[in-house]
């Protein structure tokens, strides 16, 4: 009898236990969709793709500015050692 008076004891334990857990956990859910915390994330989230967003553009403009400037610099190089011709101080086509 005392063993039945235990086990039931500690089942009752776990059950309250597991059911505050879960109470609060449910509670954490529901704080988090409400629509000014719903809002708040999304918009935090908005804000850094943006963010990731303009320093992909500034890298890639960069990058094309300094591939412009090899390009350049070929050119002059290909241009200044160009014999004479009509086309003089162009690049001759390939």
């Amino acid at each position: 009898m005392f063993k039945r008076l235990f086990w039931f004891a500690v089942g009752i334990g776990f059950g309250v236990g597991l059911a505050a857990l879960l109470m609060r956990r449910v509670e954490r859910v529901v704080q988090r969709s409400t629509p000014p915390e719903l809002a708040h994330r999304a918009g935090s989230s908005v804000t850094a793709l943006l963010s990731d967003i303009r320093d992909a553009l500034r890298e890639g403009a960069e990058a094309m500015r300094v591939r412009e400037a090899e390009i350049w610099t070929e050119v002059e190089s290909e241009s200044a050692s160009a014999d004479t011709g009509p086309g003089r101080g162009f690049a001759s086509p390939r």
